[in-house]
Parts: structure tokens; C-alpha cells; sequence
């Protein structure tokens, strides 16, 4: 809104419309009840997606943050403010008792648009200070605001660390600026190490971090540095756009050939559902996170405690390869032809046995031959070609 008329979104021009110049962004909170949100019904859809673990926004740049804190840190809260519940303490709980699997994990945003105390830290489209409606242009009070000493000191620390606290296993930091982290990370990590628990952080937090975080992006070649990429099932939109048509939120194969083609290279892949405001995933993206799910689930000796193949993650467009202790994984991005030729020097030798991974022809044994340049030839029946759907994988185990 705070581009003007005119702008690309239409935002600016949408909202006069709809609601008028005296509707500011905080208004809105009020109308946030979360009335429709089950977190069971949440992780479980989770854990058919094939997931292992979920990152949960806890606070974005707008101040609003989904758990509880002191009050002489904010009153910008869903605890404090509507709908009055503790929403990511309700979803790690949900998690802990009904699919306990599932790694938790936070996404916090550093910085905040307009908090009064970021004023003295702001920098590009993170300004600080209060916002102002750019209607009347006239200075707008910070729903729940506490004054603070230092917003560093007083808000991003005590805010750090009572997501640890919570028990989340990754910190997924966005934006970076002005931070303690180094601080908050030596008592987060050696009290994890304490308790035996594993933790990790991103590259967005003020330091280097664990893993690097492309945004609607991913590497065209392996990173050894381990990376994650993630985007929304919905093209232009990390929350939920009700202009988006249905045909174009992300389907099964899509998530599938992209979850293959990410970890060949040495990648993870987190994939964003955008709620409604009632606390519901629309029903097409869950319908293609569970078809997504059953293929992961039925491959999943090809894709969880895999790795990428030193000498190259592919071989042209549509053939991908990971590696496990035990075995070399071949992935065919397309359905194959009754012929699937590699030239790369894959560890393939006579009298080893080629088997089906997954679908309706799983362990079936796909017979193969070396050609006279080298290359290896897999003689895919019309049977396993039909046996599979959005990828299809073979086994050489060592």
C-alpha cells in the first residue's frame, strides 16, 4: 500500500476501494480467529506429504508474532491479540503427540517494518518507525507495542530465545541486519548438546549458518556446502492468494521431479502452503501434497539418507542419480522409452542386478547390457514403464 496508486499489485488501490482510507493494516488483525484451524489435521497432512520436518512462521516483518512472549517485550501477539491462542506452541504440541517424526522447526524474521525502536536500525524496505496510512498520510500506532531499551537487545534475543525454549530443531532466519545471534547460537547450541538434541540454523540469520536458503530458485550443479530451496505450491505467493487460479498451484509430478532434481545436488526442498485466514490449507494443494507423498513414500530408499554422485548429480535433462551406503540410484524425470541409455560412468558392472524402486513393479529386475562405447543400456519393459508415475527409479546395489 505504501507504493501508492498505480503500482503493480494494485494493492494501493484495491484496498481505497474496498475498505477506504480509515482501514489501516492493523485493523486486520481482529479479523484473524484462526476459527477453522486444526493442528492435528495439519501435521498429519505433514506427514502424508512425506515430510520430515515443517517450518513454521513464527513472526514475519510485519511485528505479529504467532507465540506467546513477556509483556515487557510485545503485546503483538496472537496470544495477547486475537485470536488468543498460542499457535506455534498448538502445532509443535500437535506434533510431538501425533506424529512425533517430524522435526520442528521456526522461520523468524529479524527485523520489523515499522517498529517504533527499529528506527535507529532500519535500512532499505525495513525502515522502522511507525507506519503511515498512506491515504491521509497521517503516523500509525503499532498495535501491542512495548517500548524498549534496544530492539536488538530487548526484542530479538528474548524472541530467539524463547523458540528455543519451545524446542525448535532449525532457527530459519529471514532478512539478517543488525543481531545478537552469536550470542543466542553458543547457548542455544551447547545447551542442545547438552540434552543430545541436534539443532541448526540458516544462512539468513547474521551469520553463516548451517545451510544456505535460495528463494524460488535452486543450483544447477551440487553445492558440497548443504542448501535448501524453497518456494510456494503457490507460483506468486508464499500465503494464500485468492486470485490464483487452481491450475497453477504446484501439482504431484512437479513436486516430485523438483524434490529429485534438489537432491541430487545436494540440496533439501521446503515447499510453503499458504492458509487461508480461518486456518485451512486449500483443498487442492492438500490433494497434491498427499499424491506427492505416496510416490515419496514408495521411493523413499532413493531419496531420505541419500547423497549426491561426486562425479556428476545428472545426466542431461531428465536423468538424475543419488547415492546411499549401499546402493547407486537412477532417476528418470520422464517415463522411459523400452531403452534407457547412460553414458556417464555409472558404477554399474557384469552381473550386477538393475531392480525397480517403487510403484507397482517395485523389485522387479530390469535387465542391462554395456554397449561396444561403454555406455549402459536398461531395457525397460512396457510393464515398469507403466508401473510408475512423475519419476521412475532404478537400483544398483553394491
Amino acid at each position: 500500500m505504501n507504493e501508492g496508486p498505480n503500482n503493480g499489485t494494485d494493492t494501493y488501490d484495491y484496498h481505497l476501494k474496498t475498505y477506504g482510507k480509515d482501514l489501516v493494516y492493523d485493523d486486520f488483525i481482529r479479523n484473524f480467529t484462526a476459527s477453522a484451524w486444526d493442528p492435528k489435521e495439519w501435521v498429519d497432512l505433514f506427514a502424508d506429504a512425506g515430510a520430515n520436518y515443517f517450518v513454521q512462521v513464527s513472526k514475519h516483518h510485519d511485528g505479529y508474532t504467532l507465540f506467546d512472549l513477556p509483556e515487557n517485550v510485545t503485546k503483538r501477539t496472537s496470544v495477547a491479540l486475537s485470536p488468543h491462542r498460542n499457535l506455534v506452541k498448538e502445532l509443535f504440541d500437535a506434533s510431538k503427540k501425533y506424529q512425533p517424526h517430524l522435526h520442528r522447526a521456526v522461520y523468524y524474521s529479524l527485523p520489523e517494518w515499522f517498529h517504533p525502536d527499529y528506527k535507529k536500525y532500519g535500512f532499505s524496505i525495513w525502515p522502522g518507525g511507525n507506519a503511515t496510512n498512506p491515504f491521509i498520510n497521517e503516523s500509525l500506532p503499532y498495535t501491542g507495542y512495548v517500548p524498549l531499551t534496544d530492539y536488538v537487545t530487548d526484542k530479538i534475543v528474548p524472541e530467539m530465545d524463547t523458540l528455543a525454549e519451545m524446542g525448535t530443531e532449525i532457527m530459519w532466519c529471514d532478512i539478517g541486519g543488525p543481531n545478537r545471534t552469536t550470542e543466542f547460537a553458543s547457548a542455544w547450541f551447547n545447551k542442545a548438546a547438552e540434552q543430545n538434541r541436534q539443532v541448526v540454523m540458516n544462512a539468513r540469520c547474521g551469520l553463516p549458518g548451517d545451510f544456505d536458503t535460495p528463494e524460488y530458485a535452486r543450483y544447477n550443479g551440487v553445492q558440497v556446502r548443504k542448501w535448501e530451496s524453497n518456494l510456494g505450491m503457490d507460483p506468486f505467493s508464499y500465503g494464500y492468494n485468492r486470485a490464483t487460479p487452481l491450475a497453477s498451484y504446484l501439482n504431484a509430478s512437479s513436486i516430485v521431479t523438483s524434490l529429485i532434481d534438489i537432491i541430487s545436488k545436494n540440496g533439501n526442498f521446503l515447499l510453503d502452503v499458504g492458509p487461508t485466514a480461518n486456518g485451512t490449507i486449500v483443498d487442492i494443494e492438500q490433494q497434491h501434497l498427499r499424491q506427492a507423498g505416496l510416490w515419496i513414500k514408495s521411493h523413499a530408499e532413493a531419496i531420505f539418507n541419500t547423497t549426491y554422485w561426486f562425479v556428476t548429480p545428472e545426466e542431461g535433462e531428465n536423468i538424475r542419480f543419488t547415492i546411499s551406503p549401499d546402493a547407486f540410484y537412477i532417476h528418470s524425470l520422464v517415463k522411459p522409452s523400452s531403452t534407457l541409455t547412460l553414458s556417464s560412468p555409472i558404477p554399474w558392472v557384469d552381473g550386477d542386478s538393475v531392480t525397480v524402486v517403487g510403484g507397482k513393479m517395485h523389485g522387479t529386475v530390469v535387465p542391462v547390457h554395456r554397449l561396444n562405447n561403454g555406455s549402459i543400456a536398461l531395457i525397460v519393459s512396457k510393464e515398469v514403464s507403466a508401473g510408475d508415475q512423475y519419476a521412475w527409479v532404478f537400483k544398483i546395489p553394491y
